[in-house]
């Protein structure tokens, strides 16, 4: 019994509920037709292309953010000295320790 229903499934899969031929297809056989297939192009496109412009802008925000990190305690330490909170000797070796020459 399993093995007529086993070998049935194909072919109800082939000739759908009207047994026409043309299988289970949306809104009654007709499909979306050749806009269907435009507009699964547009959607991937406009996906692939959202995913490179997200990714553009990730690597842009953190190298934005490296250099930002990276000469703000420079920064400070060179306002530091400008104002007199210490002399040349803590300034440069400071400036030592953050790996500046």
């Amino acid at each position: 019994m399993s093995d007529i229903i086993l070998n049935a499934l194909p072919l109800a899969a082939q000739y759908g509920p009207r047994g026409d031929g043309w299988g289970w297809h949306l809104m009654g056989g007709w499909g979306m037709g050749p806009m269907g297939g435009i507009m699964m192009f547009a959607v991937w496109g406009l996906i692939i292309v959202g995913g490179i412009f997200t990714i553009r802008w990730l690597i842009q925000a953190s190298r934005d953010a490296g250099q930002v990190g990276g000469d703000g305690a420079l920064e400070i330490l060179r306002q530091r000295y400008a104002r007199g909170e210490i002399d040349g000797e803590q300034f440069k070796r400071m400036k030592g320790e953050l790996g500046v020459r």
